[in-house]
């Protein structure tokens, strides 16, 4: 199996939020599904109280590890 990541905003209002998942595809399961191929750029993700799961097509889980640790508040409503 995959890893995933669960995401989600704790308070009442949504927060979008950048991660860096360097290069490798990801799918937003919750969001359509469909994969996003990732060249680099920052994913950026709209969140509210319900969580997205993403499913990084990764072969190590300390590569998602780290990337979550790259996540980057950009904006709060």
């Amino acid at each position: 199996r995959r890893p995933l990541l669960a995401l989600w905003a704790t308070g009442e209002a949504p927060v979008t939020i950048e991660l860096d998942l360097g290069a490798h595809e990801v799918i937003p399961r919750g969001l359509g599904g469909t994969p996003l191929s990732l060249t680099g750029a920052p994913l950026r993700l709209t969140l509210g109280p319900a969580p997205v799961l993403l499913e990084a097509r990764v072969r190590a889980y300390d590569q998602l590890v780290a990337a979550a640790e790259t996540v980057r508040v950009v904006g709060a409503e």
